[in-house]
C-alpha cells in the first residue's frame, strides 16, 4: 500500500480519480499495440468498458471500476455521519496476501473463488464486518531467468465493529495459523485502525476497489522481502 496520504477529502477523491484514469491510460496504450481483428477489438472493449460493455459488469471495466470506487466512498461517508452518535463503532483496514493468490504472467491462473472464501472465513472469525475487494499487484524482477513476472493476487477491506476488538490480537491470530503462508516474507494478515484524519475515510475507501497501475519490484530489507 502507498505511504502517501491526503491532506484533504477533496485531495483524496481528486487522487481517486486520477489514479484509475492513469491505470486506463496505460492499459489502453498496451491494448492499442495489439494486432487484433475487428471482432476481437470490440470483444477487448467491451471487456474494458471502452465504448461498449459486458452483460455483467466486470473488474476490467474502468468506467465501472471508478464508479463502485467513488460510490464507496460516499457511502463510507454517510455511515460515518450516520453512526456519530455510536461510539462503540471502529473502523479498521485490512490486507490479505497469501500464497495461493500467487501466480506467473506466463500462465495466470489463480482460483479467485477460493481466495474469496479463505479472506471472508478470516473475517468472521475475528468478528468483522467488512467490504473486501481483490487486487492484482506485479511483480516484475521475480522468478526472473526466463520463467516471467509474478502476479500477487490478494484482498483488501474496510471492516467495522460496535464490539471490543484488538486488532493486534487478531492480526496475530490469523498471522499464526498454517493456512495463512507468504513466500515473501511478508505478514498475510495485517489489521490497521482507521482515524478520523482528513481525507483518510476517502482514500482507503477509494483504495480498497481501485486498480494498482504500478508494479514492483522485488528487494530485500530487514525482516523479510
Amino acid at each position: 500500500m502507498s505511504s502517501w496520504k491526503p491532506k484533504t477529502k477533496r485531495e483524496a477523491i481528486n487522487a481517486a480519480k486520477h489514479k484509475i484514469c492513469d491505470f486506463e491510460e496505460l492499459a489502453l496504450r498496451g491494448m492499442a499495440r495489439w494486432n487484433m481483428s475487428d471482432v476481437q477489438r470490440d470483444h477487448v472493449d467491451a471487456i474494458v468498458g471502452n465504448g461498449a460493455i459486458t452483460a455483467q459488469p466486470m473488474l476490467s471495466d474502468f468506467p465501472a471500476r471508478q464508479h463502485a470506487s467513488l460510490a464507496l466512498i460516499k457511502m463510507m461517508r454517510r455511515d460515518r455521519k450516520k453512526d456519530g452518535g455510536n461510539p462503540k463503532r471502529r473502523y479498521y483496514f485490512l490486507t490479505f496476501i497469501d500464497d495461493m493468490g500467487n501466480t506467473s504472467d506466463r500462465k495466470p491462473e489463480v482460483n479467485i473463488d477460493a481466495l474469496k472464501r479463505k479472506v471472508d472465513k478470516a473475517i468472521r472469525s475475528i468478528g468483522l464486518n467488512a467490504f473486501v475487494a481483490i487486487e492484482v499487484q506485479a511483480m516484475l524482477n521475480y522468478p526472473q531467468h526466463g520463467h516471467g513476472r509474478t502476479l500477487m493476487f490478494h484482498a483488501h477491506a474496510i471492516g467495522w465493529t460496535d464490539k471490543p476488538f484488538n486488532h493486534r490480537k487478531a492480526a496475530k491470530s490469523l498471522n499464526r495459523k498454517r493456512s495463512w503462508n507468504n513466500a515473501f516474507g511478508a505478514k498475510p494478515v495485517k489489521v490497521s485502525p482507521m482515524t478520523d484524519r482528513k481525507g483518510e475515510i476517502e482514500w482507503l475507501s477509494h483504495y480498497c476497489p481501485s486498480s494498482e497501475h504500478l508494479a514492483q519490484s522485488r528487494a530485500r530489507i530487514s525482516g523479510g522481502l
